[in-house]
């Protein structure tokens, strides 16, 4: 039932309509954009208080979409690092944010903005592979987590594992013996944990390459697999240890 409807039945008046508090006196330094894609943003940022927090954003003021903080679960915390995906390139979009602290007080930001910038293109890499398939994965936390979200294409999911720190690993099938270019990799975090930071792939055939370092975990890095391969494994080398696991895992054909 909406307010209005409520306050015809006599059940809720403008007294019980909680007060919304400016967002920006508990919020560590400046809310602004850390990580700028063609295609996804970053927005990390730090609370004075414990909120649970979600965006919401569009090209315009009236939003239409959401995105949420992608530390898990939803409980209230301090640090939050929020995804906004799909975006198209060389487009403006607002947002704004807004919050709950576990005393029922609510918060909203005012309105920013950001342009994503156009596009790139690159030689190096071709298309990307859409028929990937989880065969198997070292472990994960639920099925909120699910490995498959590592595949899905979409930035605001993530695969987790359950606490496998340097031990996690995940198995892909591709559609059929395929003659690779590389391969995309966007490690999750937990801003002090669960950061992937050097793997390695192995193909179906028992072919190693890399070591390849991740400099960070605010998007896709792309690395050289010239391969020709039925599946594919990504073994972590090094992390900081905890849930680590994956956001996003692509692989390309050779052009």
């Amino acid at each position: 039932m909406s307010t209005v409807a409520l306050w015809a039945a006599g059940w809720a008046t403008a007294q019980d309509m909680p007060e919304v508090h400016a967002l920006e006196p508990f919020v560590e330094g400046e809310i602004e954009i850390g990580t700028l894609q063609s295609t996804h943003a970053v927005l990390p940022f730090t609370t004075t208080l414990d909120l649970a927090c979600v965006l919401v954003f569009g090209t315009d003021d009236s939003f239409g979409r959401l995105a949420l903080d992608q530390n898990m679960g939803g409980a209230a915390h301090r640090d939050h690092r929020i995804v906004l995906s799909d975006l198209e390139p060389d487009t403006r979009y607002r947002f704004r944010l807004q919050g709950s602290a576990p005393d029922g007080r609510l918060f909203a930001s005012r309105t920013y903005s950001f342009r994503t910038p156009v596009a790139e293109t690159s030689d190096r890499f071709g298309p990307r592979l859409e028929d990937l398939r989880v065969e198997g994965v070292s472990s994960q936390y639920s099925d909120a987590f699910a490995a498959a979200n590592a595949v899905d294409g979409d930035g605001a999911s993530e695969w987790s594992s359950a606490g496998d720190g340097n031990e996690a690993w995940i198995e892909l099938a591709l559609p059929g013996a395929t003659e690779l270019s590389g391969v995309g990799v966007w490690t999750r975090t937990m801003s002090a944990s669960a950061r992937i930071e050097r793997f390695e792939i192995r193909t179906d055939d028992g072919r190693r390459f890399g070591p390849f370092e991740l400099p960070n975990a605010d998007g896709l890095h792309r690395f050289e697999v010239p391969a020709t391969a039925s599946s594919l494994r990504l073994e972590v080398l090094s992390s900081t240890g905890g849930n680590t696991g994956l956001v996003e895992f692509e692989a390309y054909a050779a052009p």
